[in-house]
């Protein structure tokens, strides 16, 4: 990821290996834009969403751009709900591979929008639909 970073032309501040490193860096640096995993060591759970969550409720302002394996909507919604006006994105780690896809969100939630993966959205979608018919029948 770093040399991604650097390659498009940002300059990575800090490469962490925890959360715990994640909230000290961030807290130490006041990076531009923060990019983060949901599962992140040492448990490999949520780690790295509930850092970003910390880091929100301390600085609204903090542009974060979440990675995440799969579709987790409950992760999603967790982000997104209350967030501020600050730049804010949540991508599946595939978005990275198409790298100037992935730079260019980067660039979009450190300018202060909100990036939701495509796949995401359309997940959520369908089940806020879902959920809508069910509560019609």
């Amino acid at each position: 990821m770093t040399e991604l970073l650097t390659r498009g032309g940002h300059q990575v501040l800090a490469a962490v290996g925890s959360a715990e490193e994640l909230v000290r860096a961030v807290e130490a640096q006041r990076p531009d834009a923060v990019v983060t995993d949901v599962r992140m060591p040492p448990d490999f759970r949520d780690e790295g969403l509930r850092a970003a969550l910390e880091l929100r409720s301390r600085d609204a302002s903090l542009p974060l751009l979440v990675l995440s394996q799969y579709v987790a909507t409950a992760y999603a919604t967790q982000l997104l709900t209350g967030a501020s006006a600050a730049g804010l994105g949540y991508l599946l780690k595939d978005r990275v591979g198409e790298v100037a896809e992935f730079l260019d969100a980067l660039q979009q939630v450190a300018e202060g929008r909100t990036v939701i993966d495509p796949e995401v959205v359309r997940v959520l979608l369908s089940r806020a639909v879902g959920a809508a018919a069910a509560g019609r029948g």
